[in-house]
């Protein structure tokens, strides 16, 4: 990556490029065994690439390539195959030899359905009009983007699962807080309008980036850091302990 590439993902240019984002969150890769770690890298790529499609279709530009691509995972999903018309979705090719030409088992189906829950949770939150309205609706967004995310990670037990996925719940909330300016900039605000309605605050203001130095934004963080986030870090508290 070159000075060009990190000055641009630095300054909020994340949609075009955002591969600084993966060199902090899973530079960790890099340190297991080679076999191990291109397993690794394998799935973590093909999750973001997903990630990258509909957030490029659906949020910078309206096209139809993340549609079509959801398509053809379902007829993938129904056939146990790759349709002849799908052959150029080369994830597909993977997720075929990787999910489906083998004895069908609980690690593989669970693996199955959190991705399949993955690309849906793709499609319903990735769109400029978002708006979640309740602190639950919001913490059902983590779950359903990053808990899916994370239970499609390779070398899970099916007893390892739901604290996987909320784990994912946590990390995406760090990822939410981290890109606020630049989702921002984008038209994006995923704060609850219930928590914005509870300290006076509108979507718009944080949109325009007219709020930040407004107390009650200040009092807003302060509610979402040390109130709401320790209540969403204890349930991973069985992921550590496993």
């Amino acid at each position: 990556m070159g000075v060009i590439d990190l000055r641009s993902s630095q300054t909020y240019e994340a949609v075009s490029d955002d591969r600084l984002k993966d060199e902090d969150n899973a530079i960790w890769v890099m340190d297991l065994p080679s076999d191990v770690r291109q397993t690794w890298i394998k799935r973590i790529y093909w999750l973001r690439w997903v990630d990258r499609l509909a957030e490029q279709e659906q949020v910078v530009y309206q096209g139809d390539r993340f549609k079509t691509f959801q398509q053809a995972w379902q007829r993938l999903r129904e056939l146990g195959q790759v349709a002849p018309q799908d052959h150029h979705w080369e994830i597909l090719s993977y997720l075929a030899q990787l999910w489906f030409q083998s004895s069908p088992n609980p690690v593989t189906e669970a693996a199955i359905q959190a991705w399949d829950s993955y690309v849906e949770a793709m499609a319903v939150y990735h769109h400029r009009d978002l708006k979640i309205d309740t602190l639950a609706d919001y913490e059902q967004m983590l779950e359903r983007i990053a808990g899916s995310f994370f239970q499609c990670f390779p070398y899970q037990q099916p007893n390892h699962l739901q604290a996987a996925r909320f784990f994912g719940l946590v990390d995406q909330f760090y990822n939410y807080l981290r890109d606020l300016l630049e989702d921002s900039l984008q038209g994006l605000c995923y704060f609850p309008e219930e928590v914005l309605d509870r300290f006076n605050l509108r979507r718009r203001d944080l949109l325009a980036m007219s709020c930040f130095n407004d107390p009650n934004y200040f009092s807003l963080m302060e509610f979402w850091i040390e109130d709401y986030l320790p209540q969403i870090r204890r349930k991973t508290i069985r992921l550590a302990l496993a």
